[in-house]
């Protein structure tokens, strides 16, 4: 598709993620203890923007969840008599991911490789991945300690992302230039109702 741009002022941020996530379960940066996680985050809840310390692909990858289940059904007419049968439907919420970097969305790309394209797909994996926008935050700097050579990317890399967010000024003057890398992303960024980042925004 072709990208285009938004701009979203910095006191704007909350707003804004709130109408591009309307009916998602939006995950953002959450700090616990010394560490930044991804968790669900509350509608008008400011968005941290801190480096999460753990990677969002948990989203994806959840630690726990239902696979399949085996249904025990009684024949109406012969009650002694029960059948059982496997319910392995997908039932995926649709979420969006804010504030993971793009070496994040990129180790997406990555995963999509075996659990999309390989010799055998995971269905569960797809329909999160399907049900999921992915809106990045570009780094203004790498650093040393940071993943983009072991991806393959770089601090403002699109590769996995839906949205694409760069941060632009600085202050309470600055805000960010939102690009849509993706239909689903175009899609998403259109319903936010922001206006165009123009040159001098940009």
């Amino acid at each position: 598709m072709m990208s285009f741009a938004r701009y979203i002022a910095r006191g704007e941020l909350a707003r804004a993620l709130d109408d591009m996530a309307r009916g998602r379960v939006t995950y953002a940066p959450r700090r616990e203890g010394d560490a930044v996680v991804f968790r669900p985050r509350a509608e008008g809840e400011e968005p941290l923007l801190a480096r999460a310390t753990v990677p969002p692909k948990g989203v994806i990858f959840p630690q726990s969840e239902r696979l399949f289940a085996f249904i025990r059904e009684k024949d109406p007419n012969d009650p002694g008599h029960t059948t059982v049968r496997l319910d392995s439907t997908v039932d995926i919420e649709p979420a969006l991911i804010f504030g993971g970097r793009p070496c994040d969305a990129r180790g997406f790309h990555i995963f999509d490789r075996v659990y999309l394209n390989g010799p055998h797909r995971d269905p569960y994996y797809a329909a999160r991945r399907e049900a999921t926008v992915v809106v990045t935050l570009a780094c203004t700097k790498a650093g040393s300690t940071c993943f983009c050579h072991w991806t393959g990317c770089g601090p403002a890399d699109t590769t996995g992302s839906d949205i694409l967010l760069t941060p632009v000024g600085g202050g309470d003057d600055g805000g960010f230039v939102a690009v849509a890398v993706t239909e689903r992303g175009g899609a998403v960024l259109e319903a936010a109702n922001l206006p165009e980042a123009d040159a001098a925004r940009a």
